[in-house]
C-alpha cells in the first residue's frame, strides 16, 4: 500500500477523528473498526472469485451507479462489475477529476490489491462540501484497464455538535525545539472537577530568561489533532494559569495547512472556562503555508499552546479541549446585557434602597439622598464577556439632584474589582449620553487577585453613584441603557490625529470623559501600571482649561510608554516648526521606608520620542522632571537618533510632514544608600501632561524651561497661599482659582472690599440662599519645605452663612478629603483652624499632619445659607490672607474680629 507522509512545520499529536473513528489519511487504507486497523476477517464475502493469473485480454467493466453517488455524508461501499480475466483491482478516489497525488490542497486516496468487486470505507474526509471522483483499475499479467467511467459524489460532511480533543499521554505532547524549556506532564487529580485529566506545562524563570532573544519568553507545546469539526464554530477548554505575566495563544492548522491563532485572556490564579470563536482567529503568514487564506476550521489537523513574553515562573493546566457550537453555550456570555434575564435573587443593593425599574435594555435607579452619599445595584452574572471585545458601550443619564460621579464597577473572577467614574459634569440633564469605555480605562477599586484587567469571567456588574451627600425629598435617578461589549476600533478609536495648523498636538480639552484617552493614545504594557485619565484639578490656566492628562507608571520596572499616532493635514502649509513643547508636572510617590530617607529626587525620568514615517526614532532625555508645572521647549536639533544602526538609509531630519507619532516614557528606580538598585514597585505614580505643541523655538544649544504655576514657599512659620494682591483683574484671578460646580449662581471676582489687615484686594465668592453649595478651589504647587499644623484665613459674609474649608491630600492616585466647618460672620474675622479640627469626608481615615501640606492637591471653599426659608437671594463670601501656619498647635481653633478698612 502506498503511504504519503505529511511533514508539519511544528511538532504534533494525534487525537482521533469523526464519530469516534480515525479519519482516513491520504493514500491510507480506511478501516471499519474503532482500533484504526482493518479487520480482514470481518470483511464480507464477495460474489466474484478471480481466476488464476491470466494473460488473456481484460474485458470492459462499469461502476455501479448507486455506489457512493449523489450527495453523501458518510462513505459506504464502493462497488463495480467484475472485469473478465482480472486478477485484482485498484480503487482511487480524489477531490480533483485528474486524480492528482502529492498535493496538500487535494485529497487523493488509493487502495491496491483488492481481490473483490467492492470495498468498504468509514470515517470522514478532510474536505467538506466538495465533489469527489472515483474509478477502478483492473489488473492481470497482460496489463491493466480502467473502468468505463469515473463516478462522482458530493461530500457533505456530517455536522457535529461537539468534538473532543483527548489530552492523551505526556509523550504525545512535544516541546518546540526553538522555544524555551518546560516540563510537560499529565495531572490525574480531577483538578477541574470534570472527571478528566489535565495537561500540565510548567516552566521556571531560569529557563525562559537566559538572555537568548530567539527563545526567551517563548514556550510552545504541540500535537496533531486530525479532527472533523464540521458544524462547530468555537474552541472550548478549561484552563488555569499561575505565575508571572504571560501572553497565551492557541494556534491550529486547518485542512489546507494554514496557521491560525487566537489570544487567550488570562485570569491569573483562577480556573477558567475559555471559549475562542473560530471567527476570532487570525492567520499567521510568515514562513508558513499559505493556501486559500480562509480558515477552513471544518477540519483541525494540529494544535499548539504558545506562551509569549513569559519571563518568569509559570504553570498551566489544560483540560477538556473540544470544538463546540458557540450557540450552545451563549448563555454563559454577555454580548448585550438584558437586565430582565436575571432573577431577583441575582440582584443585590448597597447603601441605597433603590426603586429599581428594569427593561430588557434599560436600568433606572431612583433614590432620595442619604447620609452615605453612594450606592450600587449589583447583578451577580457569573458570565463571560465575549472574547473579542475590548470595551463596554452604554448610555447614561441622570435626573434630579447631582452628585460627584456615576460609577460602573466590574468584579472579576480573581476577585479584582475595577471602577470607571463618569462625572455628573460630563452628562446632560435627563438626556442619554453614549459612552465607549475601553477595559484599559477602568481604574483599580479593590485588588484581591493579580491586579490585571482581564475582563473575562465576571462575577458581578455594579451600577451606582457617589457624592450624593445631604438629605432631600426630591427624587433623583440614574439610568443605564444599551450595555454591550464592543471593539473600540469599531466605535470611535482614532487611527491617528491631525496636527493642527497652530502646531497643537493635544491639550486634553477636546475630551468629554477619561475613557476617550484610550481611543487616541496608545499604551505599552511592559511597565504593568500604564493608566491614563483626565484630571480637572492638577491643571492651570483657569476654567477655560478644563483638563490636563494624568499618566501613571510603576517604579523599578521597564518604562511606561504613551504614544499618540498623528499625521500632517494634506494641503496645509505649516509654518517652520523647529521645536517640541510640552507642559509636565511630576507627582510621583516617595516611599515611606526610612531606608530611603537619603532620596531627595524621586520624580519620573522622562524621555520624549518622535517617530517619522521613514522609521527614524528621535529621542530627548528630560531626566527627572520638575514637581511644578513646567513648560519644556525642546529644539529638534537636541533630539538624537535612537535607531541609527538599524536604518537602511541616510537618516532624515525631523519635519512635520513626516512625523507619524510623538510620545513619552516614564520610569524611576530606587537605589539604597550604597547605590544598589532595590526594587519597591510602587504603583500609581502620576505625571501630569498638558499643552503639547510643535513650536518655533530655534535655539540649537539648550532646552527652554518655564515654570507655569503658583509655587507656595515658607517664610518663617508661614506659607502664604494667597493674599490676592498679585492679580490686577478678575481674569487674572480666574487663572488660578477655579469653579468646581456649574450652578447658575457660581461666580467669583477680585474685590476691593478688604479688612484693616488686608491691602487692596480680596476674593468675593457668590452663593445663593436655600441652595446647594458652590465650590471654588485653587491647586497650587508646593516647595518641598512647606509645612503647617493648621490654616489661617480672613472671612467676611453679608449673612451668617456656613462655610466649608476643604483640603484634598493626594498621594499617588489616592485622595483624602478633609473638611472644617466654620460659621461666617457679618464682619471681617480671622479664623485659626488647627488640623485636628478637619474631619475626613471621603477616603481612608487618616490623621492630617504638617508633612501632608506638600501633598495637598486642592484647597476649596463652599458656602450655604439655610437660616431663612424665604431667602433665595444672591450673597457673597469674601476671602483674604489664606495661609498655612507651622507655629500653631494641631488643636487650635479660634476666631478674631478684624476691623473693616
Amino acid at each position: 500500500m502506498k503511504r504519503k507522509v505529511i511533514l508539519f512545520i511544528a511538532l504534533s499529536l494525534s487525537l482521533g477523528a469523526c464519530s469516534g473513528t480515525i479519519a482516513p489519511q491520504k493514500n491510507d487504507k480506511v478501516n471499519n473498526s474503532d482500533s484504526g486497523a482493518i479487520d480482514f476477517d470481518s470483511l464480507p464475502e464477495n460474489d466474484y472469485v478471480p481466476s488464476a493469473s491470466s494473460i488473456e485480454p481484460l474485458g470492459t467493466f462499469n461502476l455501479f451507479e448507486n455506489s457512493n453517488s449523489g450527495t453523501i455524508s458518510y462513505l459506504g461501499t464502493f462497488e463495480w462489475e467484475a472485469c473478465e480475466n482480472a486478477d485484482k483491482y485498484t480503487l482511487e478516489f480524489c477531490s480533483h477529476p485528474n486524480f492528482i497525488a502529492d498535493n496538500d490542497a487535494i485529497d487523493y486516496y488509493i487502495e491496491d490489491n483488492i481481490h473483490a468487486t467492492r470495498w468498504n470505507f468509514t470515517g470522514c474526509l478532510p474536505i467538506n462540501n466538495t465533489n469527489y471522483y472515483w474509478r477502478v483499475i483492473a489488473y492481470n499479467a497482460s496489463g491493466y484497464k480502467y473502468s468505463n467511467q469515473v463516478n462522482t459524489f458530493f461530500y457533505a460532511a456530517p455536522e457535529v455538535e461537539e468534538v473532543e480533543f483527548d489530552i492523551g499521554e505526556a509523550d504525545d505532547w512535544t516541546l518546540h525545539s526553538v522555544g524555551s524549556y518546560a516540563d510537560i506532564y499529565i495531572d490525574n487529580s480531577n483538578f477541574f472537577h470534570n472527571n478528566k485529566e489535565s495537561l500540565v506545562v510548567s516552566f521556571k524563570e531560569e529557563d525562559v530568561n537566559q538572555g537568548k532573544p530567539l527563545s526567551d519568553g517563548w514556550v510552545i507545546v504541540t500535537r496533531t489533532v486530525e479532527k472533523n469539526t464540521n458544524g462547530t464554530d468555537a474552541l472550548s477548554f478549561n484552563m488555569y494559569y499561575s505565575g508571572k505575566d504571560a501572553n497565551i495563544f492557541v494556534r491550529v492548522i486547518d485542512r489546507d495547512n494554514e496557521f491560525w491563532h487566537c489570544p487567550v485572556q488570562i485570569s491569573n490564579n483562577a480556573k477558567q472556562e475559555v471559549f475562542l470563536k473560530f471567527s476570532d482567529f487570525t492567520q499567521r503568514t510568515g514562513d508558513v503555508t499559505v493556501a486559500n487564506m480562509e480558515f477552513d476550521y471544518d477540519r483541525i489537523k494540529y494544535m499548539e499552546i504558545v506562551f509569549e513574553r513569559s519571563f518568569g515562573d509559570g504553570i498551566l493546566l489544560l483540560s477538556d479541549v473540544k470544538a463546540v457550537k458557540y450557540e450552545n453555550y451563549k448563555d454563559r456570555f454577555i454580548d448585550k446585557l438584558d437586565f430582565t434575564s436575571y432573577s431577583e435573587d441575582q440582584w443585590t443593593y448597597e447603601a441605597y434602597n433603590f426603586d429599581t425599574t428594569k427593561t430588557e435594555d434599560e436600568l433606572t435607579l431612583k433614590f432620595n439622598r442619604n447620609g452615605q452619599g453612594y450606592g450600587f445595584a449589583k447583578i451577580n452574572v457569573n458570565q463571560y464577556f465575549i472574547s473579542k471585545g475590548d470595551s463596554i458601550k452604554m448610555s447614561v443619564k441622570y435626573t434630579g439632584k447631582t452628585g460627584s460621579n456615576v460609577i460602573l464597577r466590574i468584579y472579576e473572577e480573581d476577585m479584582d474589582r475595577w471602577s470607571y467614574k463618569i462625572p455628573y459634569s460630563s452628562l446632560e440633564y435627563d438626556t442619554y449620553k453614549e459612552l465607549v469605555i475601553p477595559y484599559a480605562a477602568f481604574a483599580s477599586s479593590s485588588i484581591m487577585g493579580d491586579g490585571r484587567r482581564q475582563f473575562s469571567k465576571i462575577i458581578n456588574i455594579q451600577f451606582g453613584l457617589e457624592g450624593n451627600y445631604g438629605s432631600t425629598e426630591e427624587e433623583s435617578s440614574v439610568s443605564f441603557k444599551d450595555f454591550e461589549i464592543v471593539q473600540k476600533k469599531e466605535h470611535g478609536q482614532q487611527e491617528y490625529r491631525y496636527i493642527d495648523e497652530s502646531g497643537l498636538i493635544d491639550n486634553f480639552n477636546n475630551y468629554d470623559y477619561s475613557a476617550q484617552l484610550f481611543m487616541s493614545w496608545e499604551t505599552s504594557y511592559k511597565n504593568k501600571d500604564e493608566y491614563m485619565q483626565l484630571n480637572s484639578i492638577q491643571k492651570v490656566g483657569g476654567n477655560s482649561n478644563p483638563y490636563s492628562g494624568q499618566f501613571e507608571y510603576k517604579c523599578d520596572m521597564e518604562p511606561a510608554i504613551y504614544t499618540l499616532p498623528m499625521k500632517a493635514k494634506e494641503g496645509v502649509t505649516y509654518q517652520e516648526f523647529s521645536s517640541f513643547k510640552i507642559w509636565m508636572k511630576d507627582a510621583s510617590v516617595k516611599t515611606e521606608d526610612p531606608r530611603y530617607s537619603h532620596v531627595e529626587k524621586y520624580s519620573a525620568e522622562t524621555l520624549i520620542k518622535i517617530i517619522l514615517d521613514t522609521d527614524e526614532e528621535y529621542v530627548y532625555d528630560l531626566g527627572n522632571i520638575e514637581r511644578v508645572w513646567t513648560e519644556y521647549d525642546i529644539p529638534f536639533g537636541l533630539f538624537t537618533l535612537d535607531n541609527y544602526d538599524y536604518l537602511p538609509h541616510v537618516p532624515n531630519p525631523i519635519t512635520i510632514a513626516h512625523i507619524v507619532s510623538v510620545g513619552f516614557q516614564f520610569k524611576y528606580f530606587y537605589y539604597d544608600i550604597f547605590g544598589k538598585p532595590t526594587p519597591l514597585y510602587i504603583a500609581n505614580n502620576p505625571v501630569y501632561v498638558d499643552n503639547i505643541y510643535f513650536s518655533d523655538y530655534s535655539s540649537s544649544e539648550e532646552i527652554k524651561k518655564t515654570v507655569k504655576e503658583k509655587v507656595i514657599k515658607m517664610d518663617g512659620d508661614i506659607a502664604l497661599v494667597d493674599d490676592f494682591e498679585s492679580y490686577s483683574s478678575t481674569d487674572d484671578l480666574e487663572y488660578y482659582w477655579l469653579n468646581g460646580t456649574t450652578m447658575d449662581y457660581t461666580a467669583k471676582e477680585l474685590s476691593s472690599i478688604v479688612s484693616s489687615e488686608g491691602e487692596n484686594h480680596s476674593m468675593a465668592l457668590q452663593y445663593k440662599g436655600n441652595n446647594s453649595s458652590p465650590n471654588y478651589y485653587i491647586s497650587p504647587a508646593y516647595d518641598q519645605s512647606v509645612k503647617g499644623k493648621g490654616i489661617r484665613v480672613s472671612l467676611y459674609s453679608d449673612v451668617e452663612a456656613t462655610v466649608y474649608v476643604n483640603l484634598y491630600v493626594t498621594i499617588g492616585t489616592s485622595t483624602i478629603q478633609y473638611r472644617a466647618t466654620l460659621t461666617g460672620r457679618t464682619n471681617w474675622a480671622e479664623y485659626t483652624v488647627g488640623f485636628n479640627n478637619f474631619s475626613v469626608v471621603s477616603g481612608s481615615a487618616r490623621t492630617l499632619t504638617q508633612n501632608d501640606v506638600v501633598n495637598i492637591s486642592k484647597i476649596s471653599f463652599g458656602v450655604v445659607y439655610f437660616k431663612s426659608s424665604t431667602d433665595y437671594s444672591i450673597h457673597n463670601l469674601y476671602v483674604d490672607n489664606l495661609m498655612f501656619d507651622a507655629s500653631l498647635a494641631y488643636g487650635d481653633l479660634s476666631v478674631r474680629d478684624i476691623d473693616v478698612r
